[in-house]
C-alpha cells in the first residue's frame, strides 16, 4: 500500500491550497483530493510545492525534490518538472483558442483570396502594358520613363499638315465643295498623321506626288467636278474616287511560305528593335489593323534563302502603310495602301540596298520601293536616290507634308494612367501580403497556444529536468554504464529519460 498526498499551493507562503490533479505520462498520480493514484511510488510520503510561473499559462510548472522508494529498496532521487493543470480553465481556454483560431482562419482565407485576386489583376495589367517580362520591382523606373514620354509628347503638340503646295488649288476646292461638300474626302496628305518627324520627312518627300491627290467619294461626283473646273478655266488637281481605289485583300499573304508571322507582329514582339516597335505602337495601337503584308523573300523557301539573309532584314523598321495611321476608320487598306503601296521602310540605304541585292539578284524576286531614315531612297528597279532627290534635312523646307496628332499624347496619358494603376495595385498587393503573414503568424502562436492546452492531458506533464540530482542517492548500473558511454546527451534522447524504469536493487 503506497501513501502519497501532494499538495500545491498558489503563494510562497503555503496558505491558499489548489486544489486540483497531477499527471505523469499521461496517467494520473494524484487525484483532485492530493491522494495517490498509483502505486509503488512515494513521492516525499506528503510533498508541497508553491506556483512560480505566470499563472495565465494553461499548464503551471513547479519544482521540488522526488524520492521514491519500496519497501527493500534503496532510495532514489532526481529532480524533476510537475506540470499541474485545472481542467476546468483548460476546457475554457481550449474553446476560447478554438473560436479565435476559427475567427483567423476565415480572415486568413479571405486576405489569400484577396491577394490572388490582386495578383491575377496585376499579370493581366502587365501584359496589357507590355511589361510581362520585366519585374515589378522595376515598376518606379517604368512610371518615371512614362512621365518623361507623356512630357515629351505635351512639348511635341499636335503638328499639322505641311499644305503650301496645294495653295494654287484653294479656288479650285472651293469650287468642288460648292459642287458637292459631302462628297470632297478632301487632300491625299488629310487623310493620316505621322508622330515620327523623320518618318513624316521621307514619307511626305518621296510621295509628295501622292499627296497632292484630291479624293472623292465616287467617279460620277468626279467628272462632276472636273467639267465644272474646266468650264470655268480652273486648276484641275489630281483625282481618285474612292470607290475605284483597290484595297489590299491579303493574297500575298497567303502565298508567302517563308515566314508565318506579319512584319506587325514582330514589331510589337520587339524582333525588329526598339524603334520599330515604337512607330508600330503610334501608327496602329487604337486604330485599323496593321496590313498582312510579307517581305519579298517570305515568297521562296527558306532554304534556298542566301547566306546572312533572315526573316527581318537588319535595318528594317516596317512597311510604310503599316506605319502611318490614318483619320478615318478602315481606311488603311484602302487610301493608306493605294498612297504607299508595299513601299518598305529600313533605317539607312546600306541594309536597304544589301537586301535590295540578296532578293533581286539572288532570289529573283521583285523588290518595292525602299524608303529609308536617313532621307535616301532605294527605287523598284535599283536606282538609289542622289542628292537631286535627297530628302531635305529640316521639315519645314517641305512644302507639303503630313502632320501629326493628339493620338500619341491622348495614348501616352492612357498608358501612364495604367502604369499608376498598376503601382497602387502593387501597393495594395504588398500591404495584403503583410497581412497574409501577419495573420500566418498570429494563427501558428495561436496554434502553439491550443496545443499546449490540449496537450495538458495527452503529453508527458512530468518531464525532466536534470537526471540524478539527489544527495543520497544511488543509480543502478545500468544507468551508470549509458552515463559514462554519453555523458553530454542531447535533446532527442529526452524521450527515453521521460521513461526511465526505476530498478529497485537490493
Amino acid at each position: 500500500k503506497v501513501k502519497l498526498s501532494f499538495h500545491l499551493y498558489a503563494d510562497e507562503a503555503m496558505q491558499n491550497e489548489i486544489k486540483g490533479s497531477l499527471t505523469c505520462d499521461g496517467s494520473p498520480i494524484t487525484d483532485k483530493s492530493g491522494q495517490a493514484a498509483v502505486r509503488n511510488i512515494v513521492i516525499s510520503d506528503e510533498c508541497k510545492a508553491y506556483l512560480t510561473k505566470d499563472k495565465n499559462r494553461p499548464t503551471l510548472d513547479v519544482h521540488f525534490a522526488v524520492r521514491c522508494h519500496e519497501k527493500k529498496s534503496k532510495f532514489l532521487g532526481w529532480k524533476r518538472v510537475l506540470c499541474y493543470s485545472n481542467d476546468e480553465k483548460q476546457t475554457e481556454k481550449r474553446e476560447k483558442y478554438t473560436k479565435e483560431k476559427k475567427k483567423l482562419e476565415k480572415a486568413l482565407g479571405a486576405e489569400r483570396e484577396k491577394l490572388r485576386n490582386l495578383e491575377d489583376a496585376i499579370v493581366a495589367q502587365k501584359e496589357k502594358l507590355g511589361l510581362g517580362t520585366k519585374s515589378l520591382r522595376n515598376l518606379d523606373q517604368v512610371l518615371k520613363d512614362q512621365e518623361s514620354k507623356v512630357e515629351e509628347a505635351e512639348k511635341r503638340g499636335a503638328r499639322g499638315p505641311q499644305l503650301r503646295s496645294l495653295a494654287k488649288f484653294n479656288t479650285t476646292l472651293a469650287t468642288v465643295k460648292k459642287i458637292s461638300s459631302k462628297h470632297c474626302v478632301g487632300w491625299m496628305v488629310e487623310q493620316a498623321t505621322v508622330e515620327h518627324e523623320c518618318l513624316t520627312k521621307i514619307l511626305s518627300w518621296f510621295r509628295r506626288g501622292k499627296l497632292q491627290v484630291l479624293i472623292m467619294t465616287n467617279v460620277e461626283i468626279m467628272q462632276k467636278a472636273r467639267k465644272a473646273l474646266k468650264q470655268k478655266g480652273l486648276d484641275i488637281p489630281d483625282m481618285i474616287a474612292e470607290e475605284a481605289m483597290r484595297p489590299y485583300d491579303g493574297r500575298q499573304r497567303r502565298r508567302a511560305s517563308g515566314c508565318k508571322m506579319t512584319s506587325a507582329e514582330a514589331a510589337f514582339l520587339g524582333q525588329m528593335g526598339c524603334l520599330a516597335k515604337k512607330l508600330h505602337e503610334d501608327a496602329l495601337l487604337g486604330s485599323d489593323g496593321a496590313l498582312e503584308m510579307p517581305l519579298p523573300h517570305h515568297h521562296v523557301d527558306k532554304q534556298k534563302w542566301p547566306k546572312g539573309l533572315e526573316t527581318w532584314p537588319a535595318g528594317f523598321v516596317g512597311h510604310a502603310a503599316n506605319l502611318l495611321r490614318p483619320k478615318r476608320e478602315n481606311r488603311r487598306s484602302t487610301t493608306l495602301y493605294t498612297m504607299t503601296g508595299s513601299s518598305l521602310v529600313f533605317d539607312e540605304w546600306p541594309n536597304a540596298y544589301k537586301y535590295f541585292r540578296a532578293c533581286s539578284k539572288d532570289l529573283r524576286v521583285q523588290v518595292p520601293s525602299i524608303f529609308n531614315l536617313d532621307g535616301t531612297m532605294v527605287e523598284s528597279d535599283g536606282v538609289l536616290t542622289g542628292s537631286r532627290n535627297n530628302c531635305p534635312k529640316n521639315l519645314s523646307q517641305l512644302k507639303i507634308s503630313f502632320g501629326s496628332s493628339q493620338e500619341s499624347l491622348v495614348r501616352q496619358k492612357e498608358k501612364l494612367r495604367e502604369v499608376q494603376s498598376l503601382v497602387e495595385a502593387k501597393e495594395t498587393m504588398d500591404k495584403a501580403r503583410e497581412s497574409v503573414g501577419d495573420l500566418k503568424e498570429r494563427l501558428q502562436k495561436l496554434e502553439r497556444k491550443l496545443e499546449e492546452v490540449k496537450g495538458s492531458k495527452k503529453r508527458p506533464l512530468l518531464q525532466e529536468i536534470d537526471a540524478n540530482q539527489g544527495q543520497d542517492e544511488e543509480v543502478p548500473s545500468s544507468q551508470k554504464r549509458a552515463s559514462q558511454e554519453e555523458p553530454q546527451e542531447s535533446r532527442a534522447r529526452s524521450t527515453r529519460r521521460r521513461r526511465m524504469i526505476m530498478e529497485m536493487e537490493d
